[in-house]
C-alpha cells in the first residue's frame, strides 16, 4: 500500500493529507460546526480542545502509515483570499483487499457548491488508480437527506439499512450504506 500519497488537486479544491500542521485550523473549522455535525458524524464529540485535536491527527498519521486509511482535509481555492480555506475533511478508511469506506464532511457554508462531489471524485481516481479495492462504500445516518442526495448523485446505489447502537446519544440509528463498484465508470466532469 502506498503511503506517500501527494496532494490531489481539482478544480476547486486541493485534498491535503491530515497532519498536525493544520491542528488549529481544523479545530476551528471543528467547533463553528460541531452542532450540526454531531448529529451525523459521531467522533466530532470527542475532539473538545487542542490536545484531543492532536491526538486525533496523530492517529490518522499512524494510520496512514498502516496502510488503512487515507485521511486529507479539503481546502477551497479561495480567489478573492487568494488562498486555500479549510472546508472539510474526507477519508478513505478500513482498506482491505475487496473494499473500502468512504466518509465526508464540509463546513455548512460550503456546502451546495459542488465541493463534496469534486472531493468524492478526486478521491475516487485515488483509490481506484491505487487500489486493487472492487467497491467503495459510504455510510450515512438515515435522516442526512443531503448527503443521501449527493452519494446517489456520484453514482453511489443504496444497499440494505443497517441498524447501530451509538454510545454517544445512547440510542439506536438507521445507518444507510451506498456502494460503487470499480467497474463503474468515474466521472470526468464533477457534478454538484
Amino acid at each position: 500500500m502506498a503511503t506517500k500519497r501527494p496532494k490531489l488537486k481539482g478544480k476547486s479544491i486541493v485534498l491535503k493529507r491530515s497532519r498536525l500542521l493544520f491542528k488549529r485550523e481544523l479545530f476551528h473549522l471543528l467547533e463553528a460546526e460541531r452542532e450540526r455535525l454531531s448529529q451525523f458524524v459521531p467522533w466530532i464529540n470527542t475532539i473538545r480542545n487542542d490536545l484531543h485535536m492532536a491526538r486525533w491527527l496523530q492517529r490518522m498519521e499512524a494510520e496512514w502509515g498502516t496502510g488503512k486509511r487515507w485521511d486529507y482535509l479539503i481546502f477551497f481555492k479561495d480567489k478573492e483570499k487568494k488562498e486555500n480555506v479549510l472546508v472539510g475533511n474526507i477519508a478513505c478508511m478500513n482498506i482491505a483487499a475487496e473494499d473500502c469506506e468512504l466518509g465526508f464532511w464540509l463546513g455548512q457554508q460550503y456546502e451546495g457548491k459542488g465541493l463534496a462531489s469534486e472531493a468524492i471524485n478526486l478521491m475516487e481516481g485515488a483509490i481506484f488508480g491505487s487500489l486493487s479495492v472492487n467497491k467503495v462504500i459510504a455510510k450515512c445516518d438515515a435522516k442526512n437527506e443531503r448527503c443521501k442526495a449527493l452519494l446517489l448523485r456520484n453514482s453511489y446505489s443504496l444497499a440494505p439499512t443497517q441498524r447501530r447502537y451509538r454510545t454517544s446519544t445512547k440510542a439506536w440509528e438507521d445507518v444507510e450504506s451506498y456502494t460503487k463498484p470499480r467497474h463503474q465508470e468515474i466521472k470526468e466532469k464533477v457534478v454538484g
